[in-house]
């Protein structure tokens, strides 16, 4: 019965509906959720060099110039923690990911349906760059406040792992995070801290995600029509558009990152373009690209699991 709705081409915006739903379910166990592990090395190594704090930008003035490395900081997070510690503060982004998958391909989805000549018909690669861009306006808005806290807890942490003097457990866990920032931080607003890089990373991150597996898919399928793909080319398609993601947009995330926890009273930073001045200023372009490595290192498999995931179940249901 199922089969037969689906297949029914009067049904067929039913078979894109259930596509986008089950990909939020399997998306997340195909991979993309295994390797947030690097989610705190990639904090750490930011914060620990960049100086976020959950106390305002007081590491700031203690880090800067550090030579904190991934590798130190994860260190850091075992003797400290355990294994447990490269989780930290992921308790928000797992509890939304299905959603957040779920949004990202729907509306790419409804982009591809308004951007098609006719239904079925194949886009280009131009036609999914700005797909992946119209995606990436609307993650940004579940994105940011998902972050806000991940970013508070991970600072925290790292300030405990870094045996910097003064550190002190403000947040108890990310629903203490979101009631404190909603409390004491202008409501609702607070929770939105940092949207506009949060949408500076992620409208043309996502725009080179999108565009960048098209082309590698069209580039190994040798033209426009991709459905004789195997699941290797996939993989390595989507682990390169992962790479693409990050490639461009990385300094914008390290700029959203100190944004979201600087302090809400006595903030060192003005605005992003302030924050970016200033890392510039301290450590040169170099500032701008801590924890690239393992950005990187977490992304390309992630999104070759991520996309390998979305286009297995696309074609089981037909």
């Amino acid at each position: 019965m199922i089969q037969f709705l689906i297949s029914s081409p009067q049904n067929h915006h039913i078979q894109a509906t259930l596509t986008k739903l089950i990909f939020s379910i399997s998306g997340p166990f195909g991979g993309l959720n295994y390797l947030r592990g690097f989610a705190l090395l990639l904090g750490a190594t930011q914060y620990l060099s960049n100086g976020g704090s959950s106390q305002g930008l007081d590491r700031w003035d203690c880090w800067r110039g550090s030579t904190v490395s991934a590798i130190d900081a994860v260190k850091q997070t075992l003797a400290a923690e355990g294994a447990g510690g490269l989780y930290k503060g992921m308790g928000a982004p797992l509890a939304t990911v299905a959603a957040f998958n779920a949004v990202l391909f729907a509306v790419r989805g409804q982009m591809e349906t308004l951007l098609r000549s006719q239904p079925g018909a194949p886009l280009t690669v131009g036609q999914q760059v700005i797909c992946g861009a119209g995606a990436g306006v609307a993650v940004s808005f579940l994105a940011c406040p998902t972050e806000l806290i991940k970013c508070r807890l991970q600072a925290q942490s790292a300030m405990g792992d870094s045996g910097s003097v003064g550190a002190t457990v403000k947040y108890g866990g990310p629903l203490d995070v979101a009631k404190q920032v909603l409390r004491s931080e202008g409501g609702t607003r607070g929770l939105f801290k940092g949207l506009v890089p949060t949408m500076a990373r992620e409208i043309p991150g996502n725009a080179a995600l999108f565009g960048a597996y098209e082309a590698l898919k069209q580039f190994f399928a040798g033209g426009q029509d991709t459905s004789g793909l195997g699941r290797g080319s996939l993989i390595v398609a989507g682990g390169l558009a992962g790479a693409a993601f990050w490639a461009s947009v990385y300094p914008t995330d390290v700029v959203k990152s100190v944004i979201q926890v600087d302090d809400y009273k006595n903030p060192k930073f003005s605005g992003s373009i302030d924050a970016f001045r200033k890392i510039l200023a301290s450590e040169g372009v170099k500032g701008l690209y801590r924890g690239f490595g393992p950005a990187m290192a977490r992304s390309v498999p992630a999104n070759a699991a991520c996309f390998l995931a979305y286009e297995v179940t696309r074609s089981s249901l037909g």
